[in-house]
């Protein structure tokens, strides 16, 4: 197996819902770590980071037709309003 066919299975992988749920749970962990780390002061930026790298891995706009936001990206979301 090669490098590019490691890197297709990793993207078949992401493609899915497993994986789409999995994305999101580590960028939920990685942005509520580095926001907890910085006390706050950077959250903005943190979840708009959060958001771009989400937006860029994601699969939800290809499979659902442009729902970005997803049942996992909502669920993932709750508690981080208003900060």
């Amino acid at each position: 197996m090669g490098i590019r066919d490691f890197a297709d299975k990793a993207k078949e992988s992401l493609n899915t819902e497993k994986g789409e749920n999995a994305t999101d749970s580590a960028f939920d962990t990685v942005s509520e770590k580095a926001d907890r780390l910085t006390g706050g002061r950077y959250s903005d930026k943190i979840d708009s980071a959060r958001e771009t790298a989400d937006e860029r891995i994601g699969n939800e706009d290809q499979q659902s037709g442009g729902d970005t936001t997803g049942e996992a990206g909502r669920a993932g979301n709750q508690g981080r309003e208003g900060r």
